[in-house]
């Protein structure tokens, strides 16, 4: 039951890449096996659910994918059919459910129902009635979680996945979730994972009474007290943050901290080239091109060095980037040891499709003027 706020589901594609490709290939219903480019470094875009039972998951290096599976199925990764697909799914969405809608990545939108859900009885008749649809629709599965804050939708939806729902309202959100895994929270990254499972911080409950009890000292977990105070905020459901529906992403980074210092440049190259290929994932699956690449570096006396460089003509090839990046490193860095690197991709822009995506959910008095330019600039004709 919800009472006063307003009513926001977040809707997650089950194994989007996976998905799709079952879509176009039948025979790959009942295989083990992954979404990834077929080079030396690279990395896994996703994997189905038999994969991920094996400990396969996103972002891990295909070799090491390989060692938990010798003979596991390689599909090359087909972005345009992904960004198609999402395309119709949230325009379908959008259509049908609630003009109130927060794209987030290629598979994941936060949707604004307060107004509507009525129509359908209940929240979880709504949930019910869009999960049979976009399977009717589209042959694909998604996990939805409703909640009166897109911070508690989100959680949510990582509950019951995949192809199912979890409800988190104004009555059970302060004891619901106390015994679930700190890793369900958003933002809670590998590193800030890890420091707090050492001081023995591993539910949600533990993690909201640590920060009640020890907010000012928890610099040795987070960057600042500002991140700390925000989890705070979210878990005591104060969260004032509204469906975005202009949101624009600005940058995407990526860091890691090291036990042993590194201090050969030969292996901070390769540890630099392990960020950077999980960076492309994501900027790839999200539809972004970037101008701007950035690192940082943090030394053994915790100083920390920033730096920058434009990239020529907004180029995102890997080997452009890469080669940037090391002259970046080789140029600045002090030969200090280092316990951080980090990698971002700042500037960020829709991709041509995904710029279509996008508009799609604003009103339709852009397609006129929009329809001209195109053609006129690739010579085709597109109908919007």
């Amino acid at each position: 039951m919800f009472l006063t706020r307003e009513v926001i589901l977040h809707i997650d594609m089950d194994a989007f890449f996976t998905s799709c490709e079952e879509l176009k290939n039948k025979n790959l219903k009942n295989k083990i096996f992954v979404v990834a480019t077929r080079t030396k470094h690279s990395v896994v875009a996703s994997a189905n659910y038999k994969a991920r039972a094996l400990g396969i998951k996103a972002g891990m290096p295909l070799f090491k994918a390989k060692e938990k599976l010798s003979n596991l199925l390689i599909i090359e990764s087909d972005l345009n059919f992904y960004q198609n697909m999402s395309s119709q799914i949230f325009t379908f969405i959008k259509k049908r459910y609630s003009q109130k809608i927060e794209v987030t990545s290629i598979d994941e939108c936060y949707l604004n129902v307060t107004n509507n859900y009525s129509t359908f009885g209940t929240v979880t008749n709504l949930i019910n009635n869009i999960q049979k649809n976009i399977w009717i629709k589209f042959k694909l599965t998604c996990s939805i979680g409703a909640s009166f804050s897109k911070f508690f939708a989100k959680i949510a939806a990582n509950i019951n996945k995949p192809n199912n729902f979890f409800i988190i309202n104004e009555n059970n959100y302060k004891f619901k979730l106390d015994n679930f895994s700190i890793n369900i929270i958003p933002g809670i990254g590998q590193v800030a994972y890890s420091k707090l499972f050492a001081l023995n911080i591993k539910t949600i409950k533990e993690f909201k009474d640590y920060l009640l009890h020890n907010y000012h000292n928890v610099n040795n977990v987070f960057n600042s007290k500002i991140i700390a105070l925000g989890f705070l905020n979210e878990l005591l459901g104060r969260s004032n943050l509204n469906i975005n529906l202009n949101k624009i992403q600005k940058s995407i980074s990526i860091e890691k901290t090291f036990v042993n210092s590194l201090g050969n440049l030969n292996i901070i190259y390769f540890q630099f080239q392990i960020l950077v290929k999980k960076l492309f994932l994501e900027v790839k699956s999200k539809g972004f091109i970037f101008s701007t690449l950035k690192i940082k570096l943090k030394d053994t006396n915790f100083c920390n060095y920033l730096f920058q460089i434009k990239l020529k003509n907004n180029n995102n090839k890997f080997n452009y980037v890469f080669s940037k990046l090391q002259l970046l490193v080789k140029t600045k860095w002090n030969k200090k040891p280092l316990r951080l690197i980090g990698v971002c991709f700042a500037n960020l822009q829709f991709s041509f499709n995904l710029y279509l995506q996008k508009r799609i959910f604003d009103d339709n008095s852009w397609k006129s003027n929009l329809k001209t330019i195109i053609n006129k600039k690739y010579q085709t004709k597109i109908i919007l």
